[in-house]
């Protein structure tokens, strides 16, 4: 079990991976800005009864956050489906591939109704390689900022930084290639067949692409 500031460290380290600002973070906690500092510097601990939530909004596993390791579960997995190929660059036309995949029981339970994507392509390299597995649960609420996979015109996926405005969404890549650009759908037309098939929640590497 971690000790509330190295709780407090944790999360601060991973907001600023995940590009969240102490604002954002603060309005998902229920608590404004200063007190999310606050936070980082220990001046406050930080609430035991906030911490389920912290992981949620930085998609972080909530007993790696809190260092508290499932003796039960060690070691043990289950199998998810990996449902499809996605292409994070373009939106690409998916296609079933009938393969079980294994994953950490204790991420497979706390996410039922999850099912595993092979990611291609390099507009969200800087959080996956080609090639990475990476996990969709239907069932989290996505909020802006979130990676989720989302799609487009019935049949087509793309995996983005999703955000809703007023006008319309924007698919943001996270990408180190300066040639990716965002996706901005406006037309009501067209957003009436945007449909959000998941919140991206874990990823593992494809173990066919591993060099050892």
């Amino acid at each position: 079990m971690r000790k509330n500031s190295e709780i407090a460290d944790l999360i601060e380290k991973y907001r600023k991976i995940r590009k969240i600002s102490q604002e954002e973070l603060g309005k998902k906690l229920g608590v404004n800005r200063s007190t999310i500092s606050r936070y980082a510097s220990h001046e406050i601990p930080f609430p035991e009864n906030k911490i389920l939530t912290a992981a949620k909004a930085l998609n972080l596993d909530y007993s790696f956050l809190i260092g508290e390791e499932l003796m039960s579960m060690t070691g043990k997995t289950m199998v998810r489906p990996l449902v499809g190929k996605i292409v994070a660059g373009r939106p690409l036309e998916s296609y079933e591939i009938p393969e079980d995949v294994e994953i950490p029981m204790n991420i497979g339970l706390k996410h039922p109704n999850s099912k595993l994507l092979e990611i291609t392509g390099n507009s969200m390299n800087k959080l996956f390689p080609d090639g990475q597995y990476i996990l969709i649960d239907p069932d989290e609420q996505i909020c802006n900022g979130d990676v989720a996979a989302v799609r487009l015109n019935g049949t087509e996926y793309t995996v983005k930084r999703f955000y809703r405005l007023k006008t319309g969404v924007v698919l943001e890549p996270d990408s180190y290639d300066e040639k990716e650009h965002s996706i901005m759908i406006t037309n009501p037309y067209e957003l009436e067949e945007v449909y959000i098939e998941g919140k991206v929640v874990w990823d593992m590497a494809n173990p066919s692409k591993r060099k050892y």
